[in-house]
């Protein structure tokens, strides 16, 4: 109270300042409105708030208050759960961003409903009562549900002021609840040995996955549309959200990778290290997506470095490799460190340290390793294929503009990264209009929003319309997982930009190739 009146007294009265700025008086300020603005400007106030709210409805108490005690009583306490959310004051910024806001919680709503289970938690144990209050057992039920929706996505932080990144605090969350639990005899391994074993067999699993999904494709042909969501949605729902849910944009299996032989008297600065994603490798185009037809997008790519006379080098164990993102996402944050090690070793040996560009063609991917990897110079030299194209091939490249319309879908990983107007530009250079989506993240989160589909149809509830309403007869982005939920939402068939990008160029002439025509 000393301070407040001391702070007050010298702002208003002594320098005749504002005692807000930013934002509104509320009922911290409230005491004070009359020193601000004087004893005669104040009795006005009351007066015309008595003309136009006489019962007092609107906003009670905030900026007139007759209790000059108001900014000392019914203090918010705010309790400490997490070091990673306890700067945490609620003033709103993220929910903008948060794919899951029209769903169940904001960043900002979770960490307040986390602090307030946190504090239900402490006083429970400390009272030593057996059974749990109602009032706990109702916040754990419905934190269940809370906690699964969150996509992580970590674009919370991008507008935070402080940079509290929540899906930070939901991962670790997981990984307590999923790496062990703790009896008489010390931490108990559960679902971490079988997220260990299926790492340690990356690459026995990754070319099974190509023939699951051709599997699926034909079982698809076969029956219809129809058959396959109802078949679908029962195991789904038997499974309480664990199996994915299937939709008519899953997509089919991705053919071998199969690098072009070195071109004849390559340019000794054009080698690149290509790292496909384990995601491109699994997954090849949408059954009917003519445009795309049988090619994945690593095909695309190796096409667009062959155009530009590129020598192609590809990382040893290449089938074992990952970034240890599908791990870490869902909360085996130990095993995805190692899948993380393992390649950066081998992209530290096929890039001899970072002297040679190395490119991921998936941006969570890229943007995981840029995050994640200790060494600075191989740091340095990741790139995203957008910023590939952009810095490294578009002088080699001849483009012309191949469609009318299209969508743009930056992915949350590629907006931490800066590259909206580099991928924006682009597709700009392919396209006559190019949309950019207003979506800030589509919510998938590589398979939660096929697990939890209401997620992602939360998030892109509104991209239907915006493509119609444009026009877009494709839609592009730079993420396969994000492809397949934003093709599944708009009804149109999303793919890689590097698509565009191929279908749009072709090897720019040399120069003895353009004096002879």
């Amino acid at each position: 109270e000393d301070l407040m009146y001391d702070i007050c007294e010298n702002v208003a009265q002594k320098h005749g300042g504002s005692l807000k700025a930013e934002h509104g008086t509320g009922r911290n300020v409230a005491p004070f409105v009359e020193m601000e603005w004087g004893t005669k400007a104040y009795a006005l106030m009351w007066e015309i708030k008595r003309l136009f709210d006489p019962a007092f409805l609107l906003n009670p108490g905030v900026v007139l208050n007759e209790d000059p005690d108001i900014h000392a009583k019914n203090i918010r306490l705010d309790f400490a759960a997490n070091p990673l959310v306890d700067r945490c004051i609620s003033c709103g910024w993220c929910e903008s961003n948060c794919p899951s806001r029209d769903l169940s919680l904001t960043p900002r709503q979770r960490i307040q409903v986390y602090k307030e289970l946190t504090r239900m938690r402490e006083e429970w144990t400390a009272s030593g009562e057996r059974y749990k209050p109602a009032r706990l057992e109702a916040f754990e039920k419905s934190w269940e549900y809370a906690e699964n929706t969150c996509a992580a996505d970590g674009m919370c932080q991008e507008k935070c002021p402080v940079k509290i990144n929540t899906g930070e605090l939901v991962k670790s969350l997981r990984h307590d609840t999923l790496e062990g639990v703790v009896d008489a005899d010390g931490p108990t391994p559960r679902a971490a040995a079988a997220a260990a074993f299926v790492a340690s067999n990356w690459s026995r699993i990754t070319p099974i996955v190509p023939w699951f999904l051709d599997a699926v494709s034909l079982a698809h042909k076969a029956m219809g549309t129809w058959p396959m969501s109802t078949i679908s949605g029962a195991i789904w729902g038997v499974s309480n959200n664990y199996m994915p849910l299937w939709n008519s944009y899953m997509p089919r299996g991705a053919k071998s990778v199969d690098v072009p032989a070195a071109p004849i008297k390559a340019d000794a600065k054009k080698r690149v290290v290509y790292l496909p994603s384990c995601v491109t490798r699994m997954m090849g185009p949408s059954r009917g997506d003519e445009a795309a037809g049988d090619d994945a997008v690593h095909a695309k790519f190796l096409s667009l470095l062959e155009k530009a006379g590129y020598e192609v080098i590809l990382p040893k164990n290449l089938d074992g490799m990952c970034c240890g993102m599908v791990f870490d996402s869902r909360g085996f944050r130990d095993v995805g460190y190692g899948q993380l090690e393992g390649m950066q070793s081998a992209l530290m040996e096929a890039s001899e340290r970072g002297r040679v560009p190395i490119v991921c063609d998936t941006s969570p991917c890229l943007q995981r390793m840029k995050e994640k990897i200790d060494d600075p110079l191989l740091k340095l030299a990741l790139y995203e294929p957008v910023q590939f194209i952009s810095l490294y091939l578009k002088d080699s490249l001849e483009f012309t503009k191949v469609r009318d319309s299209v969508a743009v879908h930056v992915p949350c990983s590629s907006k931490k990264l800066k590259l909206n107007e580099q991928m924006i530009g682009l597709a700009e250079m392919c396209a006559h209009e190019v949309h950019a989506t207003p979506i800030p993240c589509c919510g998938m989160a590589g398979d939660r929003g096929m697990r939890y589909p209401e997620l992602t149809g939360s998030s892109l509830q509104h991209l239907d319309g915006m493509m119609q309403s444009n026009g877009c007869t494709d839609g592009y982005s730079t993420s396969r997982t994000c492809e397949m939920s934003l093709s599944n939402h708009s009804n149109t068939h999303f793919r890689s930009l590097l698509y565009l990008v191929d279908e749009a160029t072709v090897a720019k002439p040399k120069e003895g190739e353009q004096q002879q025509q």
